[in-house]
């Protein structure tokens, strides 16, 4: 009320002697704002003094506990200016330094290798295969960064319009008959002793003309793949079987392949005990394997080593059997490891496989023996040369079986060398891509075991159940018949393939 009043009174005249004279509405809402303005100012000032001694109070509150801070004295202002000067320069000289760098440690095992070489040569194999290996890759990086161009458009385009024109297929196809018939005239000569040899080329004949009645769609299949793979399989036949050099090199590679999953077993000793962890060799010896490789395959695909050796298989496959890089490297992998740790391998690209791929997969995993297990069956007996043999020629003779029964009809995502590139992974170290993939391979492992603990329980609970309806008619061993059928059915399978009588039982 007192500053309505004060309000109307300041529209008249102060002068109480003459007659009231209006103001201005205008000065007296300029007056009226003037004070207000004040007054907000004066308030503002008080909250920001408020908040300002609020600040103060809570952060003396929450550094009771804080370390001191401490005066940017001449020597540490030194040392940072030391440590910038430093940075630059290495940022600015990056690639001079790892050159450098690159050059010393060459010639430090080229130092390391020579008296390597002198002190033994026959245990440094590995370490010369390796050398060799690793240099073939050196001149070919080099070659193809500095010539890679000019190689292209001399050598590679040309080719690539040749075998685009209409009647190189012909050529192809002359090609593919002189390739089989000096296989068929070395099969001539090879058997001439011993005709009945040949009964395992009419078992292969029949599996092959069993499998396109059987198949998916055989109207769809490309014979190229199923032709090359059972060629792949002749050729390793014969170069593990009948050359010397040829056997012994694949055992080496097994062997070592051997010797570096056995690693595993000293994560399983530590974890379950070294006098125990044998007990249970599925639970702990198979499984860790599983988890060291994948753990592995993880620092691999973190130095981008895994991505290379994915893309040039890709390039290779497309132009020889015209399958796809996944297929052709779980393929390749299956010579030497099992279908969980090949899955390792495969992992960043399961998602994106046709039901063709996947079943191509699946079909190389089922026909070889992993080179860790081959190790197991030469303890009770087996031929080593033979299992090594099998293991080796199924890898391509699998993949072929499988083009046959489920052909390609969907478009592949994993075909040429751009569809399977992809970057490193987002792991900062080489400690983070192992914990990484060490996990992620938890739950393969979790998967087959409950798998197995699952299909196990069902196979005895209907091994159990024959067994009792066969009890009920008198027949309490009906079980056992229904093995000698599957025997006999294997039997006619064991002659198709030449083993006789004697192999079927060794089987």
């Amino acid at each position: 009320m007192s500053s309505k009043q004060d309000r109307n009174d300041a529209i008249v005249s102060a002068d109480p002697d003459g007659p009231p004279t209006p103001r201005s509405t205008t000065a007296v809402y300029n007056e009226s704002n003037a004070d207000v303005r004040v007054n907000l100012d004066a308030v503002g000032e008080d909250v920001i003094d408020l908040s300002v001694d609020e600040k103060k109070a809570r952060a003396a509150d929450e550094g009771k506990d804080a370390a001191p801070a401490y005066a940017y004295g001449w020597c540490t202002h030194r040392i940072h200016v030391l440590q910038r000067r430093v940075h630059g320069a290495l940022q600015r000289n990056v690639t001079l330094i790892k050159r450098v760098f690159l050059a010393v440690l060459a010639l430090c095992f080229a130092v390391y290798f020579v008296f390597a070489v002198m002190h033994d040569a026959d245990d440094s194999l590995l370490i010369i295969l390796l050398t060799a290996f690793g240099v073939a890759i050196a001149i070919f990086s080099l070659v193809k960064r500095h010539l890679g161009g000019p190689i292209n458009e001399a050598i590679c385009m040309p080719m690539e319009k040749l075998f685009a024109r209409p009647w190189w297929k012909y050529i192809r196809w002359t090609i593919y008959a002189v390739i089989v018939s000096a296989v068929l005239v070395f099969l001539a000569v090879d058997v001439i002793n011993d005709m009945r040899r040949l009964t395992s080329v009419c078992g292969m004949l029949l599996l092959i003309f069993l499998v396109f009645i059987t198949s998916k769609n055989p109207s769809r299949v490309n014979w190229r793949p199923v032709i090359w793979g059972l060629g792949l399989q002749f050729l390793l036949g014969v170069t593990i079987l009948r050359w010397t050099a040829g056997y012994t090199f694949f055992n080496f590679l097994g062997m070592q392949v051997k010797v570096f999953l056995d690693y595993a077993d000293e994560g399983s000793k530590f974890v379950f005990g070294e006098d125990t962890y044998m007990k249970h060799p599925m639970a702990f010896k198979v499984f860790p394997i599983v988890i060291y490789f994948s753990a592995v395959i993880s620092i691999l695909y973190h130095w981008g080593m895994m991505q290379s050796v994915v893309c040039k298989i890709a390039w290779l496959m497309q132009f020889t059997m015209g399958t796809t890089a996944i297929e052709s490297l779980n393929a390749a992998t299956n010579i030497f490891i099992g279908m969980a740790e090949s899955c390792v391998v495969l992992r960043p690209f399961i998602y994106r496989l046709t039901k063709s791929e996947l079943h191509a997969v699946m079909t190389g995993g089922f026909a070889t023996v992993a080179g860790s297990y081959i190790a197991l069956l030469v303890e009770v007996g087996a031929s080593p040369q033979h299992l090594l043999s099998a293991a080796i020629m199924s890898a391509p003779a699998a993949l072929a079986m499988a083009k046959l029964s489920f052909p390609e009809t969907e478009e592949s995502h994993t075909r040429t060398e751009q569809d399977v590139y992809m970057e490193k992974t987002p792991a900062r170290n080489v400690m983070e891509a192992a914990s990484n993939g060490a996990i992620a391979a938890v739950k393969v492992v979790s998967s087959v075991a409950a798998n197995l603990i699952a299909i196990l329980g069902l196979i005895a609970f209907l091994d159990a159940a024959i067994s009792y309806l066969g009890s009920r008619v008198g027949f309490p061993q009906l079980n056992f018949q229904v093995m000698v059928i599957w025997g006999s059915s294997d039997g006619v399978i064991a002659s198709l393939c030449d083993l006789g009588a004697r192999g079927h039982h060794n089987m």
